[in-house]
């Protein structure tokens, strides 16, 4: 029997040694075709009725001999079937997903400083704002009529003052703030271009088991009854007794459908076990978001399956022995090809956060600046006042005197009226 998948591992490469061996041992191939739909004109369902596992009963009732898809021995298929000759021997890993990358989230940009930068940001921010509404405060003294609001500061549309001072300081904290956010984009863009140190401690194994005791993580396998559910449901040995401690119970993730278990690593933090014949394996050798934790997982042998005496079992495992070098050749061909595969990395890590000590420069110079703008801002106030003086006085006796004329012509008008 054959399975399809739509991953490229499958069913090429068993289709390919079965093949094969069928040609070296005289065997006739006859395939029965499952996939989800019509297969062989009916469906599994409709062949054999509702089974929890419909491709082991096609074993048990005869209708094929074997399936063309790897199996790991496991207890309770040993007391249902029996196993080949192994065919080849796999890798198999458990794998999260990296999230110290860039791209994973905005709130990483804070990353790109340390904390003293962001600091000294918050603060020449506060202070551009407080002498933004001094120099206003001065020009309303000096009867000069703004807009108040601090929040034009901030806005796009043109915002002047009538002392320069002020427009003077609005352009040193413009040179800063895009000091700053140039230094953002260029330290992405180094970033994407270097290979910054990693920090890895999340993927630390006790991390991963205090993250899966405390519910943070939940463990994923793309079929059930699988040999590493097994494993850990038998405490078997220190890795798999230590994840059971740490799942205290709770039940492993089944998600036969791939997308969906790539979205659970990606988004809920879960932790994917795999094997690297899966059809999976394609797209987790190919990206750099995925990372495999360094444990030690033994190679496991894979098998055909049969069912209890078959007939030709021994015959079968001999063909296998025999041609083994050939089946390696294969399996490296679809499998080990895999993993030559150029990486697709949309995302990247941040370095190590820039210093305060990459902007002593910027900071000396706009600092030199604003004292340079509160210097001239003490003499435009000073200059305006001695200027303003004469000038009220002048405006004052002229209004003065354009009043008492209108006040004599209006009474001599009142008095020609009479008469």
């Amino acid at each position: 029997m054959l399975r399809i998948s739509a991953g490229c591992g499958y069913p090429g490469i068993m289709s390919e040694i079965i093949g094969y061996i069928g040609r070296k041992g005289g065997y006739e191939i006859v395939p029965y075709v499952g996939r989800n739909g019509d297969g062989n004109r009916q469906t599994l369902q409709q062949a054999l009725g509702d089974y929890e596992n419909v491709t082991s009963e096609l074993v048990l009732n005869g209708t094929v001999d074997t399936l063309a898809f790897p199996i790991l021995k496991t207890g309770e298929l040993l007391r249902g079937f029996e196993y080949s000759h192994h065919i080849y021997r796999i890798r198999s890993s458990l794998i999260i997903y990296r999230h110290d990358d860039f791209g994973t989230s905005y709130w990483n940009l804070f990353s790109m400083y340390d904390e003293l930068i962001w600091q000294v940001l918050g603060w020449s921010l506060l202070l551009q704002c407080a002498f933004g509404m001094f120099v206003r405060y001065a020009e309303r003294t000096n009867g000069i009529q703004g807009d108040d609001s601090v929040g034009n500061f901030f806005q796009a549309e043109p915002f002047l003052f009538h002392y320069r001072a002020g427009n003077l300081s609005l352009l040193i904290f413009s040179l800063l703030q895009c000091t700053v956010v140039f230094g953002i984009f260029a330290s992405y863009f180094l970033s994407a271009m270097l290979n910054p140190k990693q920090d890895l401690s999340y993927a630390n194994m006790d991390q991963i088991l205090r993250d899966i005791r405390t519910g943070k993580r939940d463990i994923v396998l793309l079929s059930p009854g699988s040999w590493f559910e097994e494993r850990v449901m038998n405490g078997t040995g220190g890795l798999f007794r230590e994840l059971k401690a740490a799942l205290a119970g709770r039940k492993m993730l089944i998600e036969g459908d791939h997308e969906r278990a790539l979205h659970l690593l990606s988004e809920h933090n879960a932790i994917l076990f795999f094997r690297e014949d899966d059809a999976i394996a394609s797209t987790i050798f190919s990206h750099c978001e995925y990372l495999q934790l360094n444990v030690d997982l033994p190679k496991l042998d894979v098998h055909f399956i049969f069912a209890k005496n078959w007939s030709g079992l021994h015959d079968f495992s001999a063909l296998i022995n025999d041609n083994i070098r050939k089946i390696y050749n294969i399996k490296r061909r679809y499998i080990e090809g895999g993993r030559r595969k150029p990486k697709v990395c949309s995302h990247f890590k941040v370095g190590d956060p820039m210093k305060l000590v990459f902007y002593v420069g910027v900071l000396i110079v706009a600092g030199v600046l604003i004292l340079t703008a509160a210097f001239l801002l003490a003499l435009e106030v000073i200059v305006n006042r001695l200027r303003g003086k004469p000038l009220i006085r002048t405006v004052r006796t002229h209004v003065t005197t354009e009043v008492l004329k209108l006040q004599f012509l209006w009474k001599a008008n009142r008095k020609i009226n009479r008469c």
